[in-house]
């Protein structure tokens, strides 16, 4: 299905040396164009399509605008033959097929342009598919081709179908390559009519393996992915792979054209005059039709062999017994381990990254460096090199902070857009201050108080006093009680107030840092609050992702705040100034996203995650590692050496990631939030998932 490291981008590839057991997970073309499409967007179980715009489908070409009609192509997804040329041939045919087979003629939508563009053949889509054609491309194809040479070719199948052709667009649905790549072919997918078999486009899915099977066989990694997407559309259409279907031809006598029935799963050569899909494949078909019905019937995945055809080329040869062989990549040579290759059980999809982790390494840098490529001249190149972890913390000193400490929080928005605070707590509220030029603090309780920043002056209202102060507290008399600022607007996606705090609320002069990295002198806003409740309330993920992906986050953003909650250690925040007297802001620009009490109304997967990690915590070499997040990434992450010159974070290196943004979005160190989530949802557990982002470390116990 896929490769990577950072959401690799990328399909299982099967390497001959290993089998099936030990399929790799890399997609070449999330190499080039780092964004994978879950096939889920189809509806298609198990299998991961590489899309149009993934392998940089010139969509222009289709435009009249751009050829106008010089492709002269046909209204129907049927071409042209010497027996059309009669319009009375043709409406008899047509009338024949609409009034006795009318799925295989009708179609339920067609849209004729795309981005504004007349399309100079229309996409015809029919929804109630009953049956797969399979081809072979039958062009020049080599199969040790790399990433490069594979997109090369299906740009040039694309271009000779869409222009040379007249069909408007790639003839099959979807096409294979030699690593077991599934790309979509006609855009649109499956439901888009093809024109891969004539008279026989409109109720079937055309799947086109790369290559020319009358010369050489198939790849067993090519073999494996049709039966694995045929399993797929076979579940979604509901078509039984053991049944038959009729399938048609042109005939020169009344109603000009023929039904015979045929297995709903056929090759090319069965409904038309053709070696397609040739003489070294097409024999596997009764395996693949027997195959795909046991999987559908719940038995446990096999592998299709292809080794009855012919000798394969060295590297593909398999025996019973432990080998150990070179393999040949695109990438180049790499020792494989030795494995037993006799096993087809199906293995996870977080045991195949571990054996990708484990086995594979130096292809892993490749396969980085390869999408890195992309961006030549403009990666960050730190011009001073710097030690990070100036204090490291134990595992008995994390255990100590997360008990014991608390958490003085800057709460930004607040101290940089408010000058006046309306407080109400939940029972009454105890207030402190200390009056200008006052030598102590004075205590009060009051139902209500505002505060006001004019300028540097604090200006404290209870009732109808009001007092000129150097610094304010407001608490519930029972400490871990509520207390609201009433005229704050901060709100969650769903327009639950976020303006609700426990603990401690202290308004004073200090200096703090703006996003802009200036540092300014005046009155803020702090909330204080023991390390636990600050842990609830910071949200960094949400209650519509997985419950791994919920613990990942939670565990990350723990390890982030412990790193530089004791500032005497020397582990200092670059948005928090020296001397400051706070540990945290509730920033997500420059620290986490903390929003204080509400998010009890909005997140209870979150508190999910937090009971099932709160005795947890992430090493790395038995010290607490300072662990960065960002959103996304543009198909790898980036080392902090290179970002932030660190030298001493070795678990901060740059990994490949699975589908990647078009560019970063964020500061690209650490793991990316947004793709960490697809790696949940294909049951990799949360330690898996961190040791992926950040290699080396171990979640234990506290």
């Amino acid at each position: 299905m896929f490769f990577a490291n950072r959401y690799f981008s990328f399909r299982w590839i099967y390497f001959p040396s290993f089998r099936r057991v030990t399929w790799l997970c890399i997609s070449f073309f999330s190499l080039l164009f780092p964004v994978i499409t879950w096939a889920g967007s189809w509806n298609l179980d198990g299998v991961y399509i590489i899309t149009r715009e993934q392998w940089w489908a010139d969509e222009s070409i289709r435009y009249k605008s751009t050829y106008g009609d010089q492709s002269n192509p046909n209204t129907s997804t049927e071409p042209k033959d010497p027996n059309t040329k009669n319009s009375q041939i043709s409406s008899v045919r047509s009338t024949y097929m609409k009034m006795n087979f009318p799925n295989d003629w009708r179609y339920d939508k067609t849209v004729n342009t795309l981005n504004g563009e007349l399309l100079i053949y229309p996409d015809q889509i029919n929804n109630h598919k009953t049956k797969i054609i399979v081809h072979h491309t039958a062009t020049t194809y080599d199969q040790s081709w790399g990433p490069a040479e594979i997109l090369k070719s299906l740009k040039q199948i694309y271009k000779y179908h869409t222009i040379d052709r007249n069909f408007g667009d790639i003839g099959y649905n979807f096409l294979i390559d030699h690593l077991g790549n599934i790309y979509e072919g006609r855009a649109g997918g499956e439901w888009t009519a093809g024109m891969h078999a004539s008279y026989n486009n409109v109720a079937t899915i055309g799947i086109s393996l790369l290559g020319n099977f009358e010369n050489y066989s198939p790849t067993q990694a090519q073999v494996n992915a049709l039966t694995d997407l045929i399993t797929a559309l076979s579940k979604k259409y509901n078509i039984d792979p053991a049944g038959s279907e009729f399938y048609f031809s042109p005939t020169t006598t009344s109603p000009y054209i023929v039904a015979k029935k045929l297995p709903t799963i056929v090759g090319h050569k069965d409904v038309a005059a053709t070696a397609c899909p040739g003489k070294l494949f097409y024999p596997l078909l009764p395996s693949i039709r027997t195959e795909v019905k046991n999987r559908l019937s719940g038995q446990t995945p096999k592998q299709v062999t292809i080794y009855n055809l012919q000798p394969q080329h060295p590297e593909e040869q398999t025996t019973n017994a432990k080998t150990t062989t070179k393999e040949t990549t695109s990438f180049g040579e790499v020792q494989a381990p030795k494995t037993t290759t006799s096993s087809t059980s199906k293995k996870t999809f977080s045991e195949k990254l571990a054996n990708l982790q484990r086995k594979n390494p130096w292809l892993l840098v490749q396969v980085r460096d390869l999408v890195r490529s992309r961006y030549k001249g403009t990666l960050p190149k730190a011009t001073n090199l710097s030690q990070k972890m100036l204090k490291t913390i134990t595992l008995a000193e994390a255990k100590q902070l997360v008990q014991t400490s608390l958490v003085d929080v800057l709460l930004y928005e607040l101290t940089t857009k408010y000058t006046e605070f309306h407080l109400q707590c939940e029972h009454l509220c105890t207030v402190h201050y200390q009056a200008k030029k006052a030598d102590s603090s004075t205590s009060l309780s009051a139902s209500d108080v505002k505060i006001q920043f004019k300028g540097w002056t604090i200006l404290l209202t209870v009732g109808s006093d009001t007092f000129s102060v150097d610094h304010v507290t407001v608490q519930d008399t029972q400490d871990t009680a509520l207390v609201t600022i009433s005229n704050y607007s901060r709100a969650s996606y769903a327009g639950i107030p976020w303006n609700t705090f426990r603990g401690k609320l202290s308004f004073y002069t200090d200096t703090y840092m703006t996003v802009e990295g200036k540092k300014v002198t005046g009155p803020l806003v702090k909330n204080t609050l023991s390390f636990s409740d600050y842990m609830k309330w910071v949200v960094e993920t949400n209650d519509q992702e997985t419950l791994e992906k919920n613990k990942v986050m939670a565990l990350i953003a723990k390890n982030y705040a412990l790193f530089y909650l004791d500032k005497s250690a020397g582990n200092i925040h670059p948005s928090i100034p020296a001397g400051s007297a706070y540990t945290a802001i509730d920033s997500p620009e420059m620290f986490q996203k903390y929003v204080g009490a509400g998010a009890e109304k909005t997140l209870t997967k979150r508190y999910e995650a937090l009971e099932a990690t709160k005795n947890q915590i992430v090493l790395y070499d038995w010290i607490l590692p300072i662990l960065p997040y960002f959103s996304c990434s543009a198909g790898f992450t980036l080392s902090a050496q290179e970002k932030r010159g660190w030298t001493d974070t070795p678990w901060l290196r740059s990994v490949y990631d699975f589908g990647g943004c078009k560019e970063f979005a964020g500061h690209g160190v650490g793991l990316a939030g947004q793709w960490a989530e697809w790696f949940a949802k294909q049951g990799m557990k949360a330690e898996q998932i961190l040791q992926w982002y950040y290699p080396g470390v171990e979640l234990v116990s506290l």
